[in-house]
């Protein structure tokens, strides 16, 4: 009796053992399950989450680029000789106004009796201003014949001034849109001038049909005209 309740005891402790191994063995294995688990949804997740970046650079790549509009200008040959200068107010008087640059280091002077003036603060000494004027600029800062110039427009700078030729041109006006003026000249000529900006001295018009004069302005040796100031006639 005595070896059979040490046997039996035996058993008991080994089933025991083995349970316990089976459980610590189950436990281990959930750990690991969920481990796997958490380890697969955060790939899964950085995958979609590339996957969607991917997407989104390619629509970047993609989206179409809007082409801006060109249009085409023929080259204008001015009736009259013109010009531009940009520099500092020295001196302003009733019927006057000395402006200097390097070019004119002493100034050159203007008669401005009959000159637009579109100046945001007005004329002040010492302030940076564009002058269109009719005819050359001799060395001296006279015109060719030695009369002093005539200012035909006073303006505010505009980035690129320096840059910038002038000239006149005359013609009946076909279409006047928000824009775009369009003129016909005496030989045939059909001119269009990009109104951005506007002309200084117009709030409205010119009417077609009408006959104007146009003083504009363009880069050097490209045909892209602006229209600095607008006569009627």
């Amino acid at each position: 009796m005595r070896n059979l309740r040490g046997i039996s005891r035996r058993v008991t402790a080994v089933l025991c053992v083995t349970a316990g191994l089976a459980v610590f063995s189950a436990g281990c294995g959930k750990k690991t399950d969920v481990t796997e688990t958490e380890s697969s949804f955060t790939e899964e997740t950085e995958t979609a989450a590339e996957k969607e970046t991917e997407k989104e650079t390619e629509k970047e790549t993609e989206a179409p680029t809007l082409a801006q509009p060109e249009r085409e200008m023929d080259e204008i040959r001015s009736e009259k000789a013109a010009g531009i200068l940009t520099g500092t107010v020295e001196d302003a008087a009733m019927n006057t106004i000395v402006v200097a640059n390097d070019q004119f280091p002493d100034g050159v002077t203007f008669s401005k009796e009959d000159a637009a003036v579109s100046l945001e603060d007005g004329l002040l000494l010492d302030e940076e201003v564009t002058v269109f004027y009719l005819g050359t600029l001799a060395e001296d800062g006279k015109l060719e014949d030695g009369s002093v110039p005539a200012a035909q427009l006073v303006r505010d700078v505009r980035e690129g001034d320096e840059e910038r030729q002038a000239g006149i041109v005359s013609g009946k006006v076909l279409g006047m849109g928000m824009s775009v003026l369009t003129i016909r000249t005496a030989d045939g000529q059909e001119i269009s001038f990009e109104q951005d900006p506007k002309p200084v001295n117009l709030t409205d018009g010119p009417a077609d049909g009408e006959e104007v004069s146009v003083l504009y302005s363009n880069e050097k040796d490209i045909p892209w005209y602006v229209p600095e100031l607008i006569w009627t006639e």
